[in-house]
């Protein structure tokens, strides 16, 4: 399963109140969503892959179900279940730049826990991690050296409005399914 924008822009954010580390993200988190096929809102959907017999993961869910912003979840299947949460309000500004594909209007505070997140994740400082946060870094600060090497790549002026990254695809970004989440309670 490819991975969509949400995981990489969004995400870090939302994870400011889920609070999940490291190692569960490599090991549970398969993506995330910020659309269904039912539900009109600001919602951010967390498909993980479960697994009952695992402490960490059954500690780590009976917490998730019991966040403010928890809205409900359900198992698509034996090896996956799909969270749904409320967006954080305090984040609202960075849910609709996303949609729009205005990654450098992100305000300044969201941009530092985008990058102390990835940073965190990719502390081995391997030379893909060390490109991959230096261009995000670049896209979120709309980098006048990124433009260049777009520039010449594409053999391409872009305007200096332009954000330096593509506006999302929303069906890349939808989950859809017939979704029935269980009660909160």
């Amino acid at each position: 399963m490819k991975k969509n924008k949400s995981i990489t822009y969004l995400f870090p954010l939302i994870n400011d109140i889920l609070e999940l580390d490291v190692k569960f993200y490599y090991k549970y988190v398969l993506n995330t969503y910020i659309f269904s096929d039912e539900d009109k809102g600001r919602y951010f959907y967390l498909l993980l892959k479960f697994n009952e017999e695992d402490e960490d993961f059954l500690e780590k869910e009976s917490y998730l179900t019991q966040l403010s912003i928890y809205s409900g979840n359900t198992d698509i299947d034996q090896d996956t279940v799909l969270f749904k949460f409320e967006f954080p309000k305090s984040y609202h500004h960075e849910y609709d730049k996303f949609i729009e594909g205005k990654y450098s209007e992100f305000k300044l505070d969201a941009k530092t826990i985008i990058l102390k997140f990835f940073n965190k994740l990719y502390d081995n400082n391997s030379a893909n991690n060390i490109a991959f946060l230096v261009n995000m870094k670049h896209i979120l600060f709309k980098d006048d050296k990124l433009k260049k090497k777009l520039e010449e790549e594409l053999n391409v002026n872009i305007s200096t409005n332009a954000e330096l990254s593509s506006i999302i695809d929303k069906d890349k970004e939808t989950v859809k399914l017939n979704l029935k989440y269980e009660s909160k309670n």
